[in-house]
């Protein structure tokens, strides 16, 4: 069997590339169709951030929330003891052990 007359188009990858192309010829930018498009780009960072937020560890952001509380209040404020945080419920709920809060300087 000889490949010296086998073309680009005879080969099975040529083939499938005007098929493809055949599939997208006839495609058009339309307004509804960047509006679903984008649409569905959003709805897939909404899922992937709720996702995120439901497995995050929350005991990892004891140490920022605590500096946050701390510029914001003008008093050291220190989460010693676990953070939990349950924001899938009717009403989201956070339970905080060890508080610290200091005194004003």
């Amino acid at each position: 069997m000889s490949l010296i007359g086998i073309t680009e188009s005879d080969s099975a990858f040529g083939r499938l590339r005007r098929r493809i192309i055949a599939d997208f010829r006839d495609t058009r930018f339309t307004p509804a169709g960047a509006l679903r498009g984008g649409g569905t780009v959003i709805l897939a960072f909404l899922a992937a951030a709720l996702i995120m937020l439901y497995f995050l560890d929350w005991n990892q952001m004891r140490g920022p929330i605590g500096r946050y509380a701390s510029a914001r209040a003008g008093r050291e404020v220190r989460i010693d003891g676990d953070l939990k945080v349950d924001l899938f419920r009717w009403q989201p709920h956070v339970e905080i052990g060890g508080l610290y809060i200091g005194n004003p300087s």
